[in-house]
């Protein structure tokens, strides 16, 4: 039973300095939408994929590929 009551208090222990992290975090500005995180997440893939194709181009360029 104690090692139970141990998990339980480290659990709230986590939660709560994740809960004081995300207080801290600042606030989108007012008046800007926000695209939901998935939608976000596959700009930001898109923008890094589209960054190593142009990188492996030149690479390909100076190589005489």
């Amino acid at each position: 039973m104690r090692r139970k009551r141990k998990y339980e208090d480290d659990q709230e222990v986590e939660i709560d300095l994740v809960a004081d992290a995300l207080a801290q975090l600042p606030s989108p500005p007012q008046g800007i939408t926000t695209a939901p995180p998935t939608y976000r997440l596959k700009e930001t893939i898109k923008d890094i994929n589209s960054s190593v194709i142009c990188k492996l181009a030149a690479y390909a360029d100076r190589r005489g590929w």
